[in-house]
């Protein structure tokens, strides 16, 4: 969580314009409260079905050790890269609800 926040800090066009960051970090805090929301207390819209398909898949994954990482499509690579994640630091819906902040941290920053 700490490293979406201050990822922006190190692009000079965030320490240049104070209002992109001041914007990136409230979008940020909205997106880290649905993940927060989601984790620990209950499901947001769209947040059930296939969130919990992939951590119960990644879960066995992490379990049983058989990654295919080099093989697959569409949400099976997902489920593999999430499971050899939660062999390294155990299964948890926060890990899971953390990794797409992430994603969208390092999106912004390059996109802008």
């Amino acid at each position: 969580m700490l490293i979406s926040f201050t990822l922006p800090l190190w692009y000079r066009s965030f320490r240049e314009d104070t209002l992109l960051l001041v914007i990136f970090w409230s979008l940020l805090f909205l997106y880290q409260a649905v993940a927060l929301i989601n984790a620990f207390y209950a499901k947001t819209y769209g947040a059930g079905v296939d969130a919990l398909t992939f951590y119960e898949n990644a879960s066995a994954l992490a379990s049983s050790g058989d990654f295919q990482l080099l093989y697959g499509h569409g949400s099976s690579v997902y489920e593999n890269y999430l499971g050899v994640l939660y062999s390294l630091f155990g299964s948890s819906l926060f890990l899971a609800s953390e990794l797409p902040v992430l994603a969208f941290s390092f999106a912004s920053i390059y996109l802008i």
